[in-house]
């Protein structure tokens, strides 16, 4: 059994795991590109699957390239074998996502494999014996901003995968989801049954980032969530008549950038409404061919709601 170590060199060890994380997918913005598929999200999966080998820890690949890091060798198989409800039941998992949207932060979701990865290298080195079996995550998919669906990853883990995932297309990418995983030699049979039946999770526990100001405005340094909010995402397609800015008469415009102010204060509203309990987002607007001599024909308006309940959720989703 090694010796417990002191809070100093814990923060070591996170701190040297999450530069470790942030060594791939950096651009020149100050973001991180580990976009779901994407050669640095590999990349980052595969180091991280390498540094916990070295704490003699057991790595199990599922589906996607969603990763569990077990204590137990038999766990690690077990889960590959998909014998979940067999062998390995009531199963605690710590860890996050490891792949970012597009420009994302250093710490969300890596921050979460990070904590995930301490915690099960801290239970195997002190030799602790737990109730139930305890794995560390990494998922991947799970911001899946490139294909307009959250939590593919997780989905394809715990259910399986579905038409509607393998159907979703990619922003400006031609193909669906299908499409590119054949491309990579992805058995999609295979992935048809889930790997982790969510009945057989016992707990699931994530440290994350705050990403708002709750915590600072009331002088916390840490807080339990009880709830995190589903969302439904939309692209809001308006179109019009489109033509030259010096020849199109002022009269005969019919735009449909003249209806933007309307439509986003319209869902703004709607989120001020149940303020308390939901969200709403207008997040892009592609606007294809833009530029000053152009009078927009067509437009896409990229929109997100988020809400405490799947009723709260589905009514605010028939408002759209």
């Amino acid at each position: 059994m090694a010796a417990l170590p002191t809070d100093a060199e814990i923060n070591e060890r996170l701190q040297k795991t999450q530069t470790l994380i942030n060594s791939f997918g950096k651009n020149g913005s100050e973001g991180y590109d580990r976009t779901i598929l994407s050669e640095s999200s590999h990349a980052a999966t595969k180091a991280l699957v390498a540094l916990a080998e070295s704490y003699n820890l057991h790595p199990a690949y599922g589906p996607l390239g969603n990763v569990m890091i077990f204590t137990e060798k038999e766990y690690a198989q077990a889960f590959e074998e998909k014998k979940i409800g067999e062998a390995l039941d009531d199963l605690v998992i710590v860890g996050s996502h490891i792949d970012t949207v597009p420009n994302g932060g250093a710490y969300d979701g890596a921050l979460g494999v990070v904590v995930g990865l301490e915690a099960i290298r801290n239970i195997k080195e002190q030799g602790i014996t737990t109730t139930h079996p305890v794995a560390a995550a990494i998922l991947r998919g799970e911001e899946s901003s490139v294909y307009g669906k959250a939590y593919v990853g997780s989905t394809i883990l715990t259910k399986g995968i579905n038409e509607a995932i393998l159907n979703l297309k990619a922003e400006g990418r031609a193909g669906t989801f299908k499409d590119h995983l054949v491309e990579m030699g992805v058995d999609i049979d295979k992935l048809a049954t889930p790997t982790l039946p969510v009945e057989c999770v016992k707990y699931f526990m994530e440290a994350h980032i705050e990403q708002g100001s709750r915590l600072a405005t009331q002088g916390l340094d840490v807080a339990v969530v009880d709830l995190v909010r589903g969302n439904n995402r939309f692209k809001i397609e308006l179109t019009g008549k489109g033509g030259h800015s010096g020849t199109q008469h002022m009269k005969d415009r019919n735009t449909p950038m003249i209806s933007i102010p309307h439509l986003i204060t319209y869902l703004n509203n709607l989120g001020l409404e149940y303020a308390d309990k939901a969200t709403t987002t207008t997040s892009n607007i592609i606007i294809p061919g833009a530029g000053y001599n152009k009078v927009p024909g067509a437009l896409t308006i990229q929109s997100e709601i988020r809400a405490d309940t799947p009723e709260l959720l589905e009514h605010m989703t028939s408002m759209y």
